[in-house]
Formats: C-alpha cells, structure tokens, sequence
C-alpha cells in the first residue's frame, strides 16, 4: 500500500506464516534467536520500543496480561503467535511447564536419597530456592563431625 501507512496488526500478521501443525510463525526480527519481535510506538512521542510479538497478539486480541504475569506458548514454539496457542499464566506456572531443570526439580516428590520432600522433612534455601532435604542434611553433619 504506498504511501499508506499500515496498522501496527498489518504489520504484525503480514510476517507471519501458517504451519501445519497450526502455528502461526513469526518471521520477522527476532530478539536473541527466540522470541519474536516488532517496533511499535512513535520517535515524536517518546513510545518507540520493540514488543514482543506474541505478547502483542494476546493484546491486540483484546487480551490483557496483568503486570508481572507472561505469555505461555502452549505449543512450545517461540515464535508462534496463535491465539489458540498462547495463555497468560504466572512466572512459576510458565516455568513449570517447560522443559527446564528447575520444572524437573519442582515435580520431584522425594531427594537423590529416596526421602520424602515433605513439610517436615524440607527447607528452602535462602541463596537460590532450592529444596533441601533435612534427613540428607542431618547425615552429612554427623559424618563431618566423625
């Protein structure tokens, strides 16, 4: 369209590209080699600044996501901005459903040793959240002091 200027949601469809599967892959710039993004706002304003694109189709849906919550790809594709694939969740429940060491971590019912990680048994370690396991704990200060 020359010489018309095109709407931020043009703009962010016409890079997009349909999978079997159902995605809708951005291919456009990308931040890092993940996530998509896309410049939006105005220089004459001060609001330049590049979105994310999949936060920007949750949005542009009529979608909210409430600070401090994230966009969840269902699909498990960085760069897909179907609505049918995207849910606004948590930090922690994002984390969860990935793939990471700390969603394995979580899951785990019982320590290396086999002991039950339960009300009793276990404490949070201040420095990086990590669960601890007190029966593992209370052998290696009696074997340190043998």
């Amino acid at each position: 369209r020359a010489g018309e200027r095109m709407t931020i949601r043009e703009r962010l469809y016409r890079r997009v590209e349909m999978t079997p599967s159902g995605c809708l892959l951005w291919r456009g710039a990308r931040a890092g080699k993940r996530y998509g993004v896309i410049r939006v706002g105005s220089i004459l304003d001060g609001t330049r600044r590049m979105e994310y694109v999949h936060r920007l189709a949750v949005l542009l849906a009529g979608g909210s996501i409430p600070d401090g919550y994230e966009v969840d790809h269902l699909c498990k594709i960085p760069l897909c901005i179907n609505l049918e694939h995207l849910e606004v969740v948590t930090p922690r429940e994002n984390n969860l459903r990935s793939d990471s060491p700390a969603a394995h971590h979580a899951v785990k019912t019982h320590c290396a040793h086999g002991h039950l990680y339960d009300l009793l048994n276990t404490y949070v370690r201040r420095d990086n959240g990590a669960r601890m396991c007190r029966a593992c704990d209370r052998n290696k200060k009696r074997c340190r002091a043998t």
